[in-house]
């Protein structure tokens, strides 16, 4: 019996030490530290500008979220816009991530204007936010869950509200843009059917299209393959793509990833 006091009184020690701990970080690591530190980083490390309206709420415990209202990144050495956005919030459940599990409580993006560019030379304007290359000849090893089982991955929701995407090639003077995204997926969880939605349209030349896109399914993951599938899947496209007028197609079926 007093093991089990002992340990009642360690457990319950662990717990309230994990609490200060954690109301200690909030008190130190708040919106405006956030804001400081990300505007400090893109700047010195990246040479780019970053631009957030007012303070960023940031949670920690039980979700650790955040959550940026009107926001702007430049490209690189340049005031030119690359990324902005009207909000944006991200919300991760803590505890899944001690099994090795992802949990995305919400992932909700209104407003996103993506302006992707191709240089002359070749490189792309966001060649400096990607990690670092692999070593030729490795490969990446799929990280495990508890007991060495796959990773258990779960959304609650997601969502794109009023989207654009930009692709210019400053080579070819290919231009390609992708307006009116919104996109909605969620619950997804192992084995459960989500509803998905997907619409926008594309409008470009060489080769000259304009086309519409809506999109309907229900989603279900399989974490320990891998794998997605989407049932009662309902494609309509419309509009012209190159030689092709008038176009009107209609997609059904069920797809497999």
């Amino acid at each position: 019996m007093k093991i089990l006091k002992y340990a009642l009184y360690g457990a319950g020690g662990l717990v309230l030490l994990a609490a200060i701990a954690l109301a200690g970080l909030a008190a130190v690591v708040d919106g405006p530290f956030v804001k400081t530190r990300l505007e400090r980083y893109l700047k010195e490390q990246k040479n780019r500008t970053l631009k957030i309206e007012g303070e960023p709420r940031l949670r920690i415990f039980p979700v650790a979220g955040l959550a940026l209202g009107k926001t702007v990144l430049s490209e690189p050495g340049s005031d030119r816009p690359f990324l902005s956005l009207d909000s944006a919030e991200f919300a991760l459940r803590v505890m899944p991530l001690f099994a090795g599990n992802v949990a995305l409580e919400q992932v909700s993006i209104a407003g996103l204007n993506l302006e992707v560019r191709k240089g002359k030379d070749g490189r792309m304007n966001f060649d400096d936010l990607a990690g670092p290359g692999r070593e030729p000849g490795t490969e990446a090893r799929p990280e495990r869950g508890e007991r060495g089982s796959a990773p258990r991955f779960a959304v609650g929701r997601l969502s794109i509200d009023r989207g654009r995407i930009a692709y210019r090639d400053e080579a070819s003077g290919q231009d390609l843009v992708i307006e009116g995204l919104n996109a909605r997926l969620g619950p997804l969880e192992d084995g459960a059917a989500s509803p998905l939605s997907l619409a926008l349209s594309i409008a470009g030349h060489r080769p000259e299209v304009a086309i519409k896109v809506a999109v309907s399914g229900e989603a279900r993951l399989d974490s320990a393959r891998g794998a997605l599938a989407v049932s009662k899947f309902d494609a309509r496209v419309g509009g012209s793509a190159a030689t092709m007028k008038g176009l009107d197609l209609r997609l059904t079926g069920n797809l497999a990833a």
